[in-house]
């Protein structure tokens, strides 16, 4: 190993989150925030892609096991048809925050804060939502929706976006709806939605990163590949999206020293003595298959 790919595997996962938090900064005040997020988003997953080529972190998650066509399909829906539907949504919560506001005799997010105490401020209401729908999703029927997205067999930042239509809706619901209701100042928003789409993808990359003391602070891909096992209780643990704060002060934080994140990954579930349907149109109907699940329950 070179000193300079020691390096790169080092510098990969900071560069990339960090510079995605610099560059949408930089270009809010150069062009519409909707176009600053997209190009950043852009330019972070062909860096993603970049690594995943130049440091691979398992070579068997390189093999293609048949699961890109539904990887894809979960893009095109949960991706982009999603994100289109979900406007009419902000609106509404941008109407119902100016109420608010008004009733409350002036804005109820503290603006005129400074901006980085404004997002790490974010990063909190963020993440608290997130943590409390992921951790219902592990322990009540909302799993049969969340399965979804467990159930890939190897991680590359492609996955990173498979989850049924209802679960993302909920996740959006739950982490972006109270900072809307609230109403967050657009730029800290957008800084907050593009860390959490840059890390869902880092989290799922199939890069070597070292990440070592931020596996403290963020879910980096050593963090998350632990909560893909296939052992129930260990999927049950880091529930964070960007941060790991709210898995510290609940004690669901995982990261073994004695061993590595495991290789094979699944929802550790059968659905009727089956494997775990893999098709696009099979996943999108199986939480809704009641037989199925009932007799995977006995």
């Amino acid at each position: 190993m070179t000193a300079a790919t020691t390096i790169a595997r080092y510098a990969a996962y900071p560069l990339i989150l960090g510079g995605s938090l610099v560059g949408v900064t930089v270009l809010a005040a150069r062009m519409p925030l909707p176009w600053a997020m997209s190009v950043v988003n852009v330019a972070a997953g062909l860096a993603i892609i970049g690594a995943e080529l130049a440091l691979p972190y398992r070579r068997r998650w390189r093999e293609s096991r048949g699961d890109v066509k539904t990887d894809l399909a979960y893009l095109a829906l949960t991706g982009v048809a999603l994100l289109v539907a979900a406007a009419p949504l902000m609106s509404a919560c941008a109407a119902a925050a100016l109420w608010l506001g008004q009733r409350a005799g002036g804005g109820i997010w503290p603006r005129h804060w400074p901006g980085a105490v404004q997002l790490a401020l974010a990063l909190l209401v963020y993440e608290l939502g997130s943590y409390v729908l992921h951790r219902a999703s592990h322990h009540t029927w909302l799993w049969r929706l969340h399965s979804v997205h467990h159930s890939v067999r190897r991680l590359h930042g492609l996955n990173a976006i498979r989850s049924h239509p209802i679960d993302f809706f909920l996740s959006v619901v739950a982490t972006s709806g109270p900072l809307l209701l609230l109403g967050v100042d657009p730029l800290v928003f957008a800084q907050l939605t593009v860390l959490g789409t840059v890390n869902m993808w880092l989290q799922h990359t199939n890069a070597d990163m070292k990440t070592g003391w931020l596996d403290w602070l963020f879910v980096t891909p050593h963090i998350h590949r632990w909560h893909h096992s296939q052992v129930i209780g260990e999927q049950q643990k880091n529930l964070g999206a960007i941060l790991l704060v709210w898995d510290i002060v609940f004690g669901t934080r995982l990261a073994p020293p004695d061993r590595a994140p495991p290789e094979d990954v699944g929802t550790g579930h059968e659905v009727a003595g089956a494997a775990y349907p893999d098709t696009f149109l099979a996943q999108l109907a199986a939480p809704f298959q009641r037989a199925l699940w009932k007799a995977a329950a006995g």
